[in-house]
């Protein structure tokens, strides 16, 4: 159809290889990620003796609470009902 069209050549240069996962043993899972993730998030409020810092969480809490306070507005007009 259009025949002083040049076709795209293919790279040549490498030889081809089998992507890395291929023929390798599967790794198991861990068994339940969300806790861990979860326990992650908590030891930002834990102090040095491993109790849970109320003050950094309320301080948290009110740092999101602004911010959404913030940005609220701007997600609202592009959501309308």
């Amino acid at each position: 159809m259009f025949p002083e069209r040049r076709r795209k050549q293919l790279r040549q240069d490498r030889p081809r290889h089998a992507p890395n996962w291929i023929g390798k043993p599967t790794q198991p899972r861990k068994q339940d990620q969300t806790s861990s993730g979860v326990m992650q998030l908590l030891t930002n409020f834990r102090d040095q003796e491993g109790q849970v810092d109320f003050n950094k969480v309320t301080e948290v809490a009110s740092q999101v609470n602004k911010l959404y306070g913030q940005v609220s507005p701007l997600l609202s007009s592009f959501f309308k009902k």
